[in-house]
C-alpha cells in the first residue's frame, strides 16, 4: 500500500526536514545580558529616586508558583 506518508511526492520532505541552526550559548547569554541591561533602566531610576528621598530599598528575586520569578522579599527603610 502506498500513500503520501510512505511515498511522499518529490520535495515534500525536504522542506519539512530543513534544519535551522540555533543560537550558541554564548550568543544567547549576550542577548540576555543586553536585554537585562535595558530592562533594568527603569529600576535603576527608581532606586535613584528612593536614595534621593533618603530611603534604602532592598529586594530579592526568587522562584514562585509555576516556575515564574517573583519578588521574594522587599524592604524599604529610612536611612539615618
Amino acid at each position: 500500500m502506498t500513500n503520501a506518508f510512505t511515498n511522499p511526492p518529490p520535495g515534500m520532505c525536504e522542506s519539512a526536514l530543513k534544519i535551522v541552526p540555533g543560537k550558541t550559548d554564548a550568543e544567547q547569554a549576550a542577548e540576555f545580558k543586553q536585554r537585562m541591561a535595558e530592562a533594568s533602566k527603569p529600576l535603576m531610576s527608581l532606586l535613584d529616586e528612593v536614595s534621593a528621598a533618603g530611603f534604602e530599598m532592598q529586594f530579592a528575586l526568587g522562584p514562585g508558583a509555576l516556575g515564574k520569578t517573583v519578588i521574594a522579599s522587599l524592604r524599604i527603610s529610612k536611612a539615618f
